[in-house]
């Protein structure tokens, strides 16, 4: 069995809206950093990738963009990637269903994709 895993920070800048609050509550500090952690379980046979980001939620149309993109990077069913989210409010607007349409990050949510794409393709080294 080999098991691999990666821990990222996906700490946005201070400024950022935060989730779960409304229009106009932005970060004005940094107390810890937010994380994306992953493991990649092989058992000789088939592969398991979990993936935990320390954000509210992320919308399902990102959550199958995202999953599809590290099955093929993998080469595994996206079946076998497990997302999850820790559902801080802590962290930046990262759905559609925020109060306001402006408040969804979508450079951020490009970034991250980049993040947890890099991590993943490290996996397999």
């Amino acid at each position: 069995m080999k098991i691999a895993f990666f821990n990222r920070v996906i700490t946005p800048e201070i400024g950022a809206d935060l989730a779960g609050y409304g229009i106009g509550w932005h970060s004005v500090m940094k107390l810890d950093d937010l994380h994306l952690c992953g493991l990649l379980v092989d058992d000789g046979e088939s592969k398991v990738l979990l993936a935990s980001f320390d954000l509210l939620g992320l919308d399902e149309w990102y959550i199958r963009k995202i999953r599809k993109a590290c099955a093929d990077l993998l080469q595994i069913s996206e079946e076998s990637v497990l997302l999850t989210c820790t559902h801080t409010h802590n962290g930046p607007e990262t759905r559609s269903l925020a109060p306001h349409p402006d408040q969804l990050n979508q450079p951020y949510l490009d970034w991250l994709e980049t993040a947890i794409l890099d991590a993943v393709s490290g996996l397999t080294d």
